[in-house]
């Protein structure tokens, strides 16, 4: 699940990364999330994604990063849209593609999963068209 995308690496250096994930350290060891939800599915402009309930503890951690990067960043922080907790499965490269995913999954009902969240990762992200590859640069233990 992706929290809060930043930037490219010509925008924010490791360095101000860095000086996040050490602020963000000690606030989210002592963040106590729930279990959460992984369910039900839906598709979203062409991609497959589940929602995550509840929602409000992972809002939580979204404004905690968000206030994180205000801290280091300043007016430079990215301004997001609104958050929705999800978690991406799939992206649909043609409309057709689209429409055969939701024929496949419409077919039966999928009950929603229980997780937990363990950790925050800071990661690079690379894409090479059409995918994507992910680099873990750090993890910040949320137990």
């Amino acid at each position: 699940m992706t929290i809060a995308r930043v930037g490219t690496i010509k925008n924010v250096t490791c360095d101000e990364m860095n000086k996040v994930v050490e602020l963000l350290r000690p606030t989210l060891t002592q963040l106590k999330l729930p279990v959460f939800r992984l369910g039900p599915w839906w598709l979203w402009t062409g991609s497959v994604v589940l929602h995550v309930t509840p929602e409000e503890p992972v809002t939580r951690l979204f404004n905690e990063v968000m206030s994180a990067l205000e801290t280091v960043l300043g007016e430079r922080t990215p301004s997001l849209p609104q958050f929705i907790p999800h978690v991406t499965l799939a992206y649909a490269r043609t409309y057709h593609e689209e429409l055969e995913v939701h024929k496949k999954l419409s077919a039966q009902w999928i009950e929603p999963a229980p997780f937990h969240i363990t950790a925050l990762s800071l990661v690079k992200e690379r894409q090479t068209v059409p995918f994507y590859s992910w680099e873990v640069v750090t993890d910040i233990s949320l137990r």
